[in-house]
């Protein structure tokens, strides 16, 4: 058995993009200090993914 390296690429992100456009589970995460620490709304930080390093 080997293991190889996987660099995801944007199209691999929608789970990402579909976990941060739930509201139930965004308003759990708010609940608990928001993403990442911050409070950006869903739709903010939905909108950024795959915008990361341009």
């Amino acid at each position: 058995m080997s293991i190889e390296l996987y660099r995801p690429t944007v199209r691999d992100l929608w789970f990402r993009r579909d976990l941060l456009a739930d509201e139930a589970t965004m308003s759990y995460n708010r609940a608990r200090g928001g993403i990442n620490g911050c409070l950006a709304s869903a739709s903010s930080a939905a909108s950024h993914i795959g915008t990361e390093g341009m």
